[in-house]
């Protein structure tokens, strides 16, 4: 008999390949040129696609019935989860995504290719190849790039709404991030702040993602706003598991008490949840998410609800056995 996770696993495989063949679809009824969509499909590639499979899996707990379109919704989701992590990419210089070089690093390599020497000497003065790739990077992105390509699809106002206010509050988290980086490096910040920063930049998307599931799925508006709410606790769980992992928790803040306490928030919300398979996933995802994500980090403690106890950090040990690792 399987378990919980193993069913999770087996329908996200399932939802991966349908939104993987969606985008793809969605690139080829685009009208751009060859080499933009060369770039955007470099952009696309890999990725583990679970906003976008948290959109479906919300869309299916509700028994949504045009799944086409729900699919369509989840892989615009997938379209600007991409784009924040290429910005993220140019913020951070990093020259790597996923084992191949960033967009911008490609972009700088495609267009210096057969320059060479040719390039007159006050090249570097005038325009760094760096600046020059981060802009082009922007221009795929932007404009005719992945959100626009993705946003001609859409044929609902009320997941039009939800999208933009999402991408709005992605934009604040990122300001906020950006407005206090040197403070908050040097004298740390409050809890209060970071939450909101994490809301912003990770969690929008994961609230926007079961938002629109639920759009989809022609739920109420009650329900619509209580799945926003869980998908934003559950990014709020994943960022920080991802920082406390990492080591990039600043001074102030109690990672594991917050985490703790966002868990419990979320599983207040799933009480009133259809009751189904697919609440059951739901009712696994916190532990199941922030354990697969402090595991890549080699992080010695996992995170589980224990029975009677609550959620509580283990030894890491604990985590295969149990089924999360």
């Amino acid at each position: 008999m399987s378990t919980v996770i193993e069913e999770f696993e087996d329908y996200y495989e399932e939802q991966r390949e349908d939104i993987n063949d969606r985008i793809q679809e969605m690139l080829e009824e685009s009208d751009a040129d060859r080499e933009m969509r060369e770039m955007i499909h470099h952009a696309i590639e890999g990725g583990k696609r679970f906003r976008p499979t948290l959109c479906m899996l919300t869309f299916d707990l509700f028994g949504g019935e045009k799944r086409e379109r729900a699919l369509t919704h989840a892989s615009i989701i997938e379209l600007i989860h991409l784009t924040s992590l290429t910005h993220d990419d140019i913020i951070d210089m990093d020259r790597e995504r996923r084992g191949k070089k960033s967009l911008w690093n490609r972009l700088i390599s495609k267009s210096l290719k057969g320059v060479g020497r040719a390039l007159p000497d006050d090249f570097l003065g005038e325009m760094n190849p760096k600046i020059w790739g981060k802009i082009m990077a922007d221009n795929v992105l932007l404009g005719d790039g992945m959100v626009g390509m993705g946003l001609r699809f859409v044929e609902d106002p009320a997941v039009m709404r939800a999208i933009a206010e999402g991408m709005f509050s992605l934009s604040e988290g990122a300001f906020l991030e950006a407005d206090s980086y040197i403070k908050t490096k040097v004298f740390g910040t409050s809890e209060d702040k970071y939450i909101n920063i994490i809301k912003g930049k990770t969690a929008s998307l994961f609230a926007l993602s079961t938002q629109v599931g639920t759009i989809s799925a022609k739920a109420s508006m009650k329900d619509q706003e209580r799945l926003r709410k869980v998908g934003l606790y559950l990014g709020v769980c994943y960022q920080l598991a991802d920082d406390l992992s990492e080591g990039e928790v600043p001074k102030g803040v109690d990672p594991k008490g917050l985490m703790k306490k966002y868990a419990h928030k979320y599983d207040d919300l799933l009480d009133s949840l259809p009751d189904n398979k697919h609440k059951r996933v739901f009712e696994q995802l916190v532990p199941y998410m922030t354990n697969k994500l402090m595991s890549e980090e080699d992080y010695p403690q996992a995170f589980l609800k224990v029975k009677n106890e609550g959620y509580k950090f283990v030894d890491a040990e604990r985590v295969s056995w149990l089924g999360y690792g």
